[in-house]
């Protein structure tokens, strides 16, 4: 098999990396928490490059590709898929335990009444802070991926993944037309729809890894290493210039097997592939963390991400060492 799971590590370490700088670097000028080195026009550099990440692609992507070949060995089915949910939210919830009250404590502002405890303890409406909408709508995919799966065996790639565009080119559509009136207004509504969204990204890794993707992708592997690189250049050139939803799914699958396919320095790869072992952790903090920093007073960008990228991998692994009766608990 061409995509180890070290590939996957150090993708789902790319990842995390994409996830923290758009989330500190994706806003205008008007309400930057850092020290910009470059503006142009009414955005800084670093927003500028903010375009080019799309974490929540390539996780569901990774998502796909890996529960996939589970699936294929283990026939996994709900009962096993639930347990690594319930992982999840145990460490999202530990995550809530610590912050919240240091946030409180600090005078910053969280709002707090037993509508919102119930909102965010179940990834309904995660108000505390909206980077953990992801949660919810991931784990619901995830819960139905045995079926999803059996689908792609029975109809084929070609037909899934074209459904799964038009559903998601459907939602978009009834978000356009509805979103300001009835849509955000309701959130019996629009809970449901981030569901559909992700599935075509979902479904695009699943179906490469049914695929001949691993073919193509030990053919990448062949290729001189400046050329990779340089293809990398373009589409990320590409894609901070572009901004359409239909493409992040795309984007991701190419940047996944380029990046994959690409030499590395070891270093380079060892960091990577420890921030992917961290990711899960460092989603659900990273946020948190960048807004102590942010509250200590404005830094260089480069300063404040490195510290922010450092910090949240150190309480990953607090977070890891604290949890791990338990998720050997619900994982056995």
């Amino acid at each position: 098999m061409v995509f180890t799971r070290e590939d996957t590590s150090i993708m789902k370490g790319v990842a995390i990396l994409m996830m923290i700088y758009f989330h500190m670097f994706e806003f205008g000028l008007d309400s930057i928490l850092y020290l910009p080195l470059s503006v142009i026009g009414k955005y800084s550099i670093e927003c500028y490059l903010a375009r080019a990440c799309n974490p929540v692609a390539l996780f569901l992507l990774l998502g796909g590709i890996g529960n996939y070949i589970i699936y294929h060995k283990n026939q996994s089915g709900v009962k096993r898929t639930g347990k690594r949910v319930l992982k999840l939210y145990v460490h999202y919830w530990f995550s809530l335990l610590i912050f919240i009250p240091i946030i409180l404590l600090l005078q910053l502002p969280v709002p707090i009444s037993f509508k919102d405890f119930i909102w965010n303890i179940t990834g309904l409406n995660p108000s505390w802070k909206i980077s953990n909408w992801f949660l919810m709508p991931y784990c619901v995919v995830l819960l139905c991926s045995p079926w999803l799966f059996k689908a792609l065996d029975r109809y084929g790639w070609k037909i899934c993944l074209i459904v799964c565009l038009l559903i998601r080119m459907g939602v978009f559509a009834f978000n356009h037309y509805y979103s300001n009136e009835y849509i955000y207004a309701n959130k019996w509504i629009w809970n449901p729809l981030p569901e559909l969204v992700l599935l075509f990204a979902f479904m695009l890794g699943a179906a490469a890894a049914k695929t001949d993707f691993w073919g193509v992708l030990a053919k990448m592997k062949k290729w001189p290493g400046y050329l990779l690189y340089l293809a990398l250049i373009i589409i990320i050139g590409i894609r901070c210039s572009i901004h359409i939803f239909t493409a992040f799914a795309t984007f991701s699958l190419a940047l996944c097997m380029l990046y994959v396919a690409a030499p590395h320095f070891s270093a380079v790869k060892k960091a990577l592939i420890f921030l992917g072992k961290h990711s899960m952790n460092m989603w659900f903090v990273h946020w948190w963390i960048w807004d102590l920093v942010a509250y200590t007073g404005k830094l260089y960008s480069p300063v404040a991400f490195v510290l922010v990228v450092g910090l949240s991998a150190i309480v990953s692994m607090i977070f890891n060492f604290i949890l791990k009766p338990v998720d050997k608990l619900i994982l056995r």
